[in-house]
């Protein structure tokens, strides 16, 4: 149909110029003479606007992209002509949805130019390709043509924090900290005056004797315990909010440089980049649980199996293991919110 009224078009205008040009030659005058000139030009430059090949236009994607769901993120794109060829348009426009991208360029002649949308991505993954609608035309659009591209990308959705990520970040910081019993074997966090009811074994006799008064040393009574956190994509439905969950927590936990293991198709890392996040995806078949020697093992997983139950209790000969489901940590977190 479109196609149609675009032939209906042209095939308008060129009756107009004929009727023009009919006129300028039975009326031998300077309206007529003028009327043809510009008729003429006008014709001549819808031609042009439609001589221009789109298949010698080159869009390129030259960065890597990497933003979070529902975060925007302004992307760009290299425009340029291909070598050896050359190249005008009246007027030019690209349009595409990821990113979103309309622009639209007044006689381009295929010099090289930057042009620019804004991506938000509405879900978690990693964009290899986006598609580009490029259309040429006249400056009243009476007359277009129109080529779709594939433009290799990059693009990383990284996925949203959970909103309760925080709160689950500050338990799992209470749960690393270990109290100690009996002589305390931990650095000295203090010094301060000795009050009645403090333990004489703590006073600190050579500074008492420098001050001229009873110093008692405190003791930093507990210590972070080793620990290590994994992230088991059991295929469910709680997947994304897991991954969610446990992507925001690590976050508010990396100054303290903990062992983080990611576990899913497409991604098995002992030390996830950003770029794991985005790309992993639910387990299509079980995995074995990798040791972690010296450290007590966090596992979280959308929910649990047998396979995966059968796995820890293989670990938990060897060292101590806390298994932690999406379901369990929502109930435990609300709990601690009551």
């Amino acid at each position: 149909m479109r196609r149609l009224k675009q032939w209906l078009q042209g095939l308008l205008i060129l009756c107009l110029y004929l009727l023009i040009s009919a006129y300028a030659i039975i009326f031998t005058n300077n309206t007529g003479c003028t009327l043809w000139m510009l008729a003429t030009l006008f014709l001549l430059s819808e031609i042009i606007s439609l001589t221009g090949s789109l298949k010698r236009v080159v869009l390129a994607s030259e960065q890597t992209v990497l933003t979070s769901v529902g975060q925007p993120k302004l992307v760009e794109f290299s425009l340029k002509k291909k070598k050896r060829y050359l190249l005008g348009f009246s007027k030019l426009k690209l349009n595409s949805q990821i990113p979103d991208l309309s622009v639209e360029l007044l006689f381009y002649d295929g010099r090289k130019k930057r042009v620019s949308g804004e991506w938000l991505p509405s879900q978690r993954g990693h964009v290899k390709e986006s598609q580009v609608t490029a259309i040429s035309g006249d400056l009243f659009d009476w007359l277009q043509k129109s080529r779709k591209m594939k433009i290799v990308t990059d693009y990383f959705a990284l996925p949203e924090k959970h909103k309760q990520s925080s709160q689950l970040a500050r338990l799992l910081e209470r749960a690393m900290r270990q109290t100690t019993f009996g002589e305390h074997s931990f650095s000295i966090s203090n010094y301060r005056p000795y009050r009645p009811g403090d333990a004489i074994k703590q006073i600190d006799w050579k500074l008492s004797s420098r001050q001229q008064e009873t110093i008692l040393r405190e003791y930093q009574l507990y210590q972070d315990a080793e620990i290590a956190l994994l992230f088991y994509g059991k295929k469910s439905n709680y997947f994304e909010e897991m991954l969610s969950l446990f992507y925001g927590m690590q976050e508010y936990l990396h100054r303290k440089k903990i062992p983080v293991i990611l576990l899913g198709e497409q991604v098995s890392a002992t030390a996830p980049s950003y770029k794991d996040y985005a790309k992993i995806q639910p387990l299509e078949a079980d995995v074995q649980l990798p040791e972690v020697s010296g450290k007590t093992l966090f596992v979280f997983t959308p929910e649990s199996c047998d396979s995966l139950n059968l796995e820890i209790q293989r670990l938990q000969r060897r060292q101590q293991v806390k298994v932690y489901t999406y379901e369990n940590l929502m109930t435990k977190l609300e709990e601690v919110r009551k």
